[in-house]
């Protein structure tokens, strides 16, 4: 008989996971439960959105989305970086950075999650830019 922690061991018992280890030294059973099936690599702990990122969506990023985000920042997708490895969950997109007033200051490739994406209630109202008026002149 093998001795650990200072009790006796018994040699039958398996060490696989299973059912808890005293049933198995009493002899009782237990009764079998199976495994539920494994949901794939997309539900680890995650939801899939429910509107998938495309071009020219408007999205708000936070920390929810990606670390980086430190200051919020407003983006328009270009495309979605499809043919690049990315953890489960996580996704590549190229995009422009856009400045409160809408228009685009940056062009960026960005490393975030959808789920923790945000979609602005309205686009922002583009400024209307009045040229000025040149002064004429009056001849009398």
């Amino acid at each position: 008989m093998r001795v650990r922690s200072g009790g006796p061991v018994d040699p039958t018992a398996s060490t696989e996971a299973g059912p808890p280890f005293h049933h198995r030294m009493r002899g009782e059973a237990v009764p079998h439960t199976p495994k539920p099936p494994d949901p794939g690599p997309t539900s680890r702990g995650a939801t899939v959105p429910a509107r998938t990122i495309q071009s020219g969506d408007m999205l708000r990023l936070t920390r929810d989305a990606s670390p980086q985000f430190v200051r919020a920042v407003t983006v328009r997708v270009i495309r979605v970086l499809a043919d690049r490895q990315t953890y489960a969950g996580w996704l590549w997109i190229e995009c422009y950075e856009l400045a409160p007033n809408g228009d685009a200051v940056a062009r960026r490739e960005l490393y975030l999650m959808p789920e923790g994406v945000r979609r602005p209630a309205a686009p922002p109202a583009p400024v209307r830019r009045r040229r000025p008026v040149a002064p004429r002149r009056v001849t009398v």
